[in-house]
């Protein structure tokens, strides 16, 4: 794939260990340190989770032994992968500066107010353009270093009915491990604007922008694996091959109650319902997959998991 770098394209950019060393150097001071540990390779966590709701495309993504990287600007967060610009400030700056050294000569101003106002005309609306442009090429497979995040059971596996799918991915066996980063929880973006006008430097800006969130999405203890695919592509969705088998999936809490109760409504929806959990579980049995539940503790807002024999739930 053709990327905007000189010296290596965007793809083998993403996967280097130069890409992990520049975004430690660009985030300075701005983060924690604990943040910058995460890029160092000896950090990468052993086990990540996946969760999700039963639907035909989880379903799918399970039986390709696949997952489905996706446009950053179909997330559900504003600011996802979002780039931040100030063109304005930069031509406002830059045109003080040129009629600031022609009074030195003694001439008059270089740029009149006329001219000024037609130069920064639209500067908002260039940044609006270029905020998710150039991470439009990007696809992304959200996953966590956690399985116990309560929010992430409501948000991201349907209130606790959906599931949580464990993977190993080994640093030394599986490629795909070097695309995955953490994300960086940030207060404050970082001024893309200088890094862009530089073609050395734009992919470092996209990739930042990509792995970089507000800090209020922190318990979702977020890595992505980041693809690039180009700006031309319209594909919004692509399957991520080479992914491990899972080691284990975690049901929610409310997924056996829901299981029943699609099992006995009658309506459309519910029947609907019943056959994807029924095809779920019959891949988990053929695949000979361990299952866990989570199970709320008393006296604490932590989760807990037990064993649990698909044979039971079947039974049941």
């Amino acid at each position: 794939m053709e990327g905007v770098l000189t010296y290596m394209n965007t793809l083998d950019y993403i996967e280097s260990e130069s890409a992990r060393r520049d975004l430690k150097l660009l985030m300075g001071d701005r983060n924690n340190l604990e943040q910058r540990k995460l890029l160092d390779n000896e950090n990468f966590p052993s086990v990540l989770y996946k969760y999700t709701s039963i639907n035909q495309y989880s379903l799918l993504n399970l039986k390709n032994n696949v997952l489905t990287g996706t446009v950053p600007t179909e997330f559900n967060d504003l600011y996802d992968s979002t780039m931040h610009f100030n063109t304005y400030t930069k031509k406002f700056n830059k045109i003080q500066e040129l009629n600031l050294t022609a009074k030195k000569l003694g001439y008059e101003n270089v740029i009149d107010k006329s001219a000024e106002n037609q130069m920064l005309k639209g500067s908002d609306e260039e940044d609006i353009f270029k905020s998710t442009y150039l991470s439009k090429g990007f696809r992304v497979v959200s996953l966590s270093s956690s399985n116990k995040e309560i929010k992430m059971w409501s948000h991201y596996a349907n209130n606790n009915k959906g599931i949580c799918i464990e993977y190993k991915f080994r640093k030394v066996l599986h490629r795909v491990a070097k695309f995955i980063y953490p994300v960086l929880y940030v207060e404050k973006p970082i001024d893309v604007t200088d890094m862009c006008e530089n073609d050395e430097k734009i992919d470092l800006a996209v990739l930042n922008s990509v792995i970089s969130k507000y800090k209020d999405w922190e318990y979702e203890k977020e890595w992505r694996i980041v693809l690039y695919i180009g700006y031309e592509s319209n594909k919004k969705r692509i399957p991520v091959q080479s992914i491990p088998k899972p080691t284990c999936i975690y049901l929610g809490n409310k997924f056996i109650d829901n299981y029943e109760k699609c099992r006995e409504d009658r309506n459309k929806e519910s029947k609907e319902e019943f056959l994807l959990i029924s095809e779920f579980l019959d891949y988990v049995k053929i695949m000979n997959i361990s299952l866990k539940v989570a199970k709320p503790q008393i006296r604490s807002y932590v989760l807990d998991f037990v064993d649990i024999d698909i044979k039971d739930i079947l039974k049941n």
